[in-house]
């Protein structure tokens, strides 16, 4: 009985030894393929190592370039805002010339109409188509008498008649129709008024106004 109880207790055994030696191959196993999991991990970080070098050296370069840029930016700045501020003089200056052209160019446009006075013949009937203009005022009406050579007397028209018949004039006697303007003494006019009405009419049709 005690043999057979040792052999039982040593079939145990081996049965326990057996069962351990599978477990030791399958930790050997898995061991091994951790190792080989652990190697790869290990190239894996290595390779990652140096992408990041790799990425970290181009982030510095862009970060120098990005730097050189914005000093050259700021640079660029400073160069539009002083060309702005010379800008800026020049159009002042530009106004101010042009200011200073307006006047000279009245002061020349007035000299020239007195030169013009000056030098030019002054105003004759002589030779020329003399028309007769009557202008009064009566009242609030105002009236215009018309006459040329030739006619007995003056011949009542409106303002629109009296421009139609100078205008009909002006064409055949361009050069020498002279427009001569009677306001009466007694015109009931404001001199406003009887200027004003002299100063359209010759201006249109005289002459010595359209040379």
């Amino acid at each position: 009985m005690q043999l057979m109880r040792v052999r039982e207790e040593s079939k145990m055994k081996s049965r326990l030894i057996d069962e351990r030696d599978e477990q030791l191959i399958t930790i050997n196993v898995k061991v091994r393929d951790l190792s080989g999991k652990l190697d790869t991990a290990n190239r894996d970080m290595f390779s990652l190592d140096e992408r990041l070098a790799d990425v970290s050296t181009r982030h510095e370069e862009k970060a120098e370039r990005l730097l050189t840029l914005t000093d050259e930016f700021n640079a660029l700045q400073t160069e539009y805002r002083i060309r702005q501020d010379e800008l800026m003089e020049l159009q002042q200056v530009r106004q101010q010339s042009d200011r200073l052209l307006v006047d000279l160019q009245g002061d020349y446009d007035d000299l020239k109409v007195k030169y013009d006075k000056l030098v030019k013949p002054a105003r004759t009937a002589k030779g020329k188509y003399v028309v007769e203009v009557h202008y009064e005022k009566r009242g609030k009406s105002h009236h215009i008498k018309f006459k040329e050579p030739g006619s007995d007397g003056y011949t009542a028209v409106t303002r629109k008649e009296l421009d139609k018949h100078l205008n009909e004039l002006k064409e055949p006697h361009s050069g020498d129709l002279y427009i001569k303007i009677i306001i009466p003494s007694s015109s009931g006019l404001s001199y406003n008024e009887a200027w004003r009405f002299t100063a359209d009419v010759l201006a249109k049709y005289d002459y010595y106004h359209l040379d």
